[in-house]
């Protein structure tokens, strides 16, 4: 699965790109083989609705952890932009529904907060938060609730419109520096994203329609 076919270099910086070539040249040369093409990835099968629970009972502990998780989209799909959006509404900032009810309004943790891991072939949401043993059952039935709530009515127009300042904005301090646009240029290669992605990304997060995100929340918040 290894080698230079497959494989993208990138370099970003103040460099001269001739410079930088003779360079790659010199250290790669010997390096040859691999696949002529990638490797393709299964999509992954249906998972059920109805879900598994599952409990590690450690009494000793003062504290317990939470997950929810469930399958979720691949990185780079036409849901992803609607998707982000009803990320940032549930837990992905600090406004978020589940700060407010779980943290703000009952004092039951520190933290809460949701995500998407996504890869080629799919992806993973998750809601995390941690909270003392004798308000597990409180913790997890408010994290229920909000998650339930999000499926049923998805984001109100405020709140995506919100969302969508939100991501618009905090987009371009993620490729500020040559670290993190050299992350994203090997993620557009990746995942085919497209050679347009940094410059629509924005676009693409404003034209989201509060439809659309109602269809994400109802097919990612398990």
């Amino acid at each position: 699965h290894f080698g230079p076919r497959p494989a993208h270099l990138f370099v970003v910086g103040a460099v001269d790109p001739d410079e930088v070539a003779g360079q790659i040249e010199e250290a790669f040369d010997s390096w040859a083989d691999g696949p002529h093409t990638g490797v393709e990835v299964p999509a992954p099968g249906g998972v059920s609705r109805g879900g598994t629970v599952v409990v590690v009972d450690r009494p000793e502990q003062t504290q317990s952890q939470v997950r929810l998780a469930g399958p979720a989209y691949r990185r780079g799909a036409p849901v992803q932009f609607a998707a982000q959006v009803v990320n940032v509404t549930l837990g992905a900032g600090f406004t978020s529904r589940l700060v407010r009810e779980v943290r703000v309004k009952r004092g039951l943790s520190y933290g809460v907060g949701s995500a998407f891991d996504t890869l080629r072939a799919g992806g993973l949401f998750s809601v995390s938060s941690f909270t003392k043993v004798e308000t597990t059952g409180r913790l997890l039935s408010v994290m229920r609730q909000e998650v339930d709530r999000m499926r049923k009515r998805g984001p109100t127009k405020a709140e995506l419109e919100k969302a969508q300042r939100y991501l618009a904005g905090l987009f371009p301090l993620r490729t500020e520096t040559n670290e993190s646009l050299a992350a994203v240029l090997a993620d557009m290669a990746l995942y085919g994203l497209g050679d347009d992605w940094l410059d629509r990304y924005r676009d693409r997060v404003h034209a989201v329609t509060r439809a659309e995100a109602q269809e994400a929340g109802a097919a990612y918040c398990f």
